[in-house]
């Protein structure tokens, strides 16, 4: 509805006898079964990718990469950057189009959870991600690089940059710009942890890797 599924062209004489209009109505009959069946395997496909985009959220990357590269290509290379935007209903399908095309020529997973469109994509992929906003007319929200082991963190950073769009107007807000506004601008809010522990995640990982005690120094 509201969109052109294909168009049938038909060459050869302006006029058309009773055979060939059946031989038409075959192909439009036939057309139409193919088209369907394409779109109930699309939208298995994208059931597919929301199921992996939550065992990716919840640790499972192995089992993921597998799966993915079967279908459709290795993941994006780590460090990856999380992009979310809640896009309206009725465009989704078109987002969707759109994504599958370009994840033909480079390097991206993106699935659609709820109300979310998620894209998982290189940490140097960010010229796009404003083409894509712009396209649709979306408000996105961009993490940090991360690890697939820390994906879930990703997901926390990009869907409070996401929040964050609506109070600056903004079409794209990456995290990064959140800390400059420091951590009292999000006390009492969900905010708040997240913001803080990318702050102190060079600490973190430098206690974790050296046995040292960098974030008990800070908190003294």
């Amino acid at each position: 509805r509201g969109r052109l599924r294909c168009a049938l062209a038909i060459g050869g004489t302006s006029q058309r006898d009773q055979a060939s209009d059946q031989v038409v109505t075959s192909v439009i009959a036939l057309a139409s079964l193919a088209l369907e069946q394409n779109h109930a395997l699309d939208r298995a496909r994208g059931h597919l990718r929301s199921g992996l985009l939550h065992m990716l959220l919840n640790g499972e990357v192995e089992l993921v990469a597998g799966i993915s590269e079967q279908m459709w290509g290795a993941l994006p290379r780590a460090p990856v950057r999380l992009v979310v935007a809640r896009p309206p209903t009725d465009s989704v399908d078109a987002i969707v189009e759109y994504l599958e095309v370009r994840a033909q020529a480079s390097p991206l997973f993106y699935a659609v959870l709820d109300d979310t469109v998620a894209l998982c994509v290189t940490a140097d992929a960010d010229a796009g991600l404003d083409a894509f906003a712009d396209s649709f007319g979306l408000r996105v929200g961009i993490s940090t690089p991360h690890g697939y082991d820390r994906l879930h963190e990703a997901w926390r950073e990009a869907t409070l940059a996401l929040d964050d769009t609506a109070r600056d107007e903004r079409n794209v807000v990456h995290f990064e710009s959140l800390s400059q506004r420091g951590v009292l601008a999000f006390v009492g809010g969900d905010g708040a942890r997240a913001l803080g522990q990318a702050i102190l995640r060079p600490l973190l990982e430098h206690d974790a890797a050296e046995g040292s005690a960098l974030l008990h120094s800070v908190r003294v």
